[in-house]
C-alpha cells in the first residue's frame, strides 16, 4: 500500500492502488534497516478523466494533454494527484502505467494514488469524507497526438502545430513507454513499411524496451524486426532527453526525421491484429486475484509497559537538551541560481560512478551551467537563492551531496522538487523554502544575509522574512542528517528524534504518539 524506491519513477506503482514515491539512496536505507520512514502529509487533487480517446491514443498523450491544460510545478506541486472518473474504464494497465510514471517527473508531486484496472484484481473508491484542495476534469475525447517542446515538458501542442520541423534523430522507449506502447508504434511502422515508406538516411533511430520482458515479447511477435527494417538500432534501458511524443507519434517522424501528422498511419494500423495481441496479453493476467489478502492497521506495541518505559528512558538520555544548545546564527553571502535548477546540472551524469564522497561530488557541481559556481562559493557566496521547482529531476541524491562537496550552507529557494527537498535534511543540508515574492524581489547576488535558526527569521538589509521548517526536517539539520542519526541513535532515531516533541506529555499505554502532539511531524 505504500511504496517508496530510490527513483524518482517508483510512482509508477500508482497504477497499482499504491502510494507510491521516489526518494534518494539513504532514504530509503532507512526504511530497509528500521521499517520506518516518514513525511510530511501532502494535500491531495482530483484529476477527473472522462470521455473516450480516439483509437492509438494512449498514456503518453494523455498525460501530456494534462500538462498542457494544468501545467507542472502548479496545482500539483507537492501534492498527491488521484485519478478518477469514468474515462478510467478506456484506458489500459500499460496507459495508466504511463500517466503514474510521468506525472511525478514532470508535475513535482509527491506520491500518485491510481485507480486500477480489473485484470490486476484491484479497485478502489476514495473515502466518503476524502477532501481534495482541488478537482479538475480532462477530457479524454479531445486528446491528440501532441508533441512537448525541449525544453519545458508542458510546453505541449498538436504536432500540426510543427509539421515539416527537421529532427536529428529519434528515441523510442525510456522510462515512460510501455510494452502496448512499443507494440503500436511498430504496428504504425509496418504500415508505413506496407505503404513504401523507406527510412531517410538521415539521423539515428533508437528503440529501447523497458525490460527483458518486454524485449522478449516483441521478438515473440516479430515487431523487433519491423523496427531494424524501419531503420532503428535495438537499445539497453535508458533515457533520452528531447521533445517528447507517444511512440507511435516518434516511429512516424521516424521515416523522414520531420514532425508529421501521424493520423494517416494511426488510421490504417491492422485493428484485428492489434485487438489480437491486446486480448492474448490480458488472457495472462487473471481476471480476479488467486489470493485474497486482508489488510490489517499497525497495531501498538505488544511489549509489557516497563519495557517501553525502559526504551524511554534510554532515548530521552540520547537526546540533546534543549537548553544548552546555543542560539544558531548562520551568516554568509548570496549567490542568485534560477528557476528550475535540476538535478542533471547539480551532479552531471557523466561524473555519477565517481561521486562517492561529498567532495568529490562538490567537483562538478553545475560545472556546464554555472562554470563560475564552485569559486564562489569557495569564495564566500554559500547560501543560495533560486526560484521555482529547485532540484528537479533524478531522485540521485549526488546533486545534495555536491552542494555539500563544495561549501553550500544553504538553499533558499521559491520552491523545491519533492524527492530533493527530502535528501537535503536527510544529508545534513539546511534547505529554505521562501515563497514570499517580496524576498526574491530583495535578494541581491553578493548581498550578506544572517538566518536565525531559533527563531526561523532571516534578516535581509535589516528586513526580517520568517519561514518554517518542520520539527524532522530540523532534527535532520541538527544531527547531520539521517545516516549521522542512525550511527547515534540505532534504529531508534525516529523515536528518539520525535521524543524531544513530546517530552512533558502524559503518556498513553506508555508512550505518545508524535503525531497526537505535533501533527506535522509524521514518520
Amino acid at each position: 500500500m505504500l511504496i517508496v524506491g530510490s527513483d524518482s519513477h517508483t510512482c509508477s506503482s500508482g497504477a497499482l492502488k499504491c502510494l507510491a514515491t521516489g526518494l534518494g539512496a539513504a532514504d530509503v536505507t532507512m526504511p530497509l534497516v528500521t521499517g520506518q520512514t516518514w513525511f510530511k502529509v501532502p494535500e491531495s487533487i482530483q484529476i477527473r478523466l472522462v470521455g473516450k480517446p480516439k483509437l492509438g491514443i494512449g498514456g503518453k498523450d494523455t498525460i501530456l494533454y494534462i500538462l498542457q491544460k494544468l501545467k507542472r510545478n502548479t496545482i500539483a506541486s507537492d501534492r498527491i494527484v488521484e485519478y478518477s472518473g469514468s474515462g478510467l474504464e478506456y484506458l489500459s494497465s500499460d496507459a495508466r502505467f504511463s500517466i503514474s510514471n510521468m506525472t511525478a517527473v514532470w508535475l513535482t508531486l509527491v506520491l500518485n494514488y491510481k485507480f486500477t484496472t480489473h485484470s490486476y484484481g484491484r479497485s478502489s473508491v476514495p473515502d466518503d469524507d476524502a477532501q481534495y484542495v482541488g478537482t479538475h476534469e480532462i477530457d479524454l475525447s479531445k486528446v491528440q497526438s501532441f508533441i512537448a517542446k525541449y525544453p519545458r515538458p508542458d510546453d505541449v501542442v498538436p504536432v500540426v502545430d510543427c509539421e515539416g520541423m527537421e529532427l536529428d534523430g529519434c528515441f523510442i522507449g525510456a522510462c515512460t513507454t510501455t510494452e502496448e506502447d512499443l507494440i503500436l508504434a511498430a504496428l504504425v511502422l509496418e504500415q508505413g513499411l506496407k505503404g513504401g515508406m523507406r527510412p531517410s538516411v538521415k539521423g539515428k533511430r533508437k528503440v529501447v524496451p523497458g525490460s527483458m520482458t518486454i524485449l522478449f515479447r516483441l521478438r515473440q511477435l516479430g515487431l523487433i524486426d519491423v523496427y531494424q527494417e524501419a531503420g532503428f538500432d535495438i537499445g539497453i534501458p535508458g533515457c533520452s532527453i528531447g521533445h517528447l511524443g507517444s511512440a507511435a507519434t516518434v516511429a512516424v517522424f521516424s521515416f523522414t526525421m520531420r514532425i508529421t501528422d501521424p493520423t494517416f498511419l494511426l488510421d490504417a494500423i491492422d485493428t484485428k491484429k492489434w485487438d489480437n495481441i491486446r486480448r492474448i496479453r490480458d488472457s495472462i493476467i487473471p481476471e480476479s486475484p488467486t489470493e485474497i489478502v486482508e489488510y490489517m492497521e499497525p497495531s501498538e506495541s505488544s511489549r509489557p509497559c516497563c519495557e517501553i518505559q525502559s526504551k524511554e528512558r534510554i532515548i530521552r538520555s540520547m537526546l540533546v537538551d534543549a537548553s544548552t544548545v546555543k542560539h544558531q546564527v548562520l551568516t554568509a553571502r548570496v549567490q542568485l541560481l534560477g528557476d528550475f535548477i535540476d538535478t542533471d546540472a547539480l551532479a552531471p551524469a557523466e561524473f555519477l560512478i565517481g561521486m562517492e564522497t561529498h567532495e568529490a561530488a562538490g567537483e562538478h557541481c553545475l560545472q556546464y551551467t554555472h562554470p563560475e559556481f564552485r569559486d564562489r562559493v569557495k569564495g564566500g557566496f554559500n547560501f543560495i537563492v533560486a526560484g521555482k521547482a529547485f532540484g528537479g529531476g533524478s531522485s540521485r541524491e549526488q546533486a545534495v551531496m555536491a552542494l555539500l562537496g563544495c561549501g553550500a550552507k544553504c538553499v533558499i529557494a521559491e520552491s523545491f522538487a519533492f524527492i530533493f527537498q527530502r535528501n537535503m535534511p536527510n544529508l545534513g543540508l539546511l534547505g529554505i523554502t521562501m515563497p514570499e515574492k517580496l524576498f526574491h524581489a530583495a535578494a541581491e547576488d553578493g548581498a550578506e544575509i544572517e538566518i536565525d535558526l531559533n527563531d526561523s527569521i532571516i534578516n535581509m538589509d535589516g528586513r526580517p522574512f520568517r519561514f518554517s521548517l518542520s520539527p524532522m526536517e530540523r532534527e535532520l539539520f541538527h544531527h547531520g542528517g539521517i545516516a549521522s542519526a542512525f550511527g547515534k541513535f540505532g534504529s531508534n532515531l525516529f523515536e528518539a528524534m520525535t521524543e524531544g516533541k513530546r517530552l512533558g506529555v502524559t503518556p498513553h499505554r506508555g508512550i505518545t504518539k508524535a503525531t497526537d502532539v505535533h501533527p506535522e511531524l509524521q514518520w
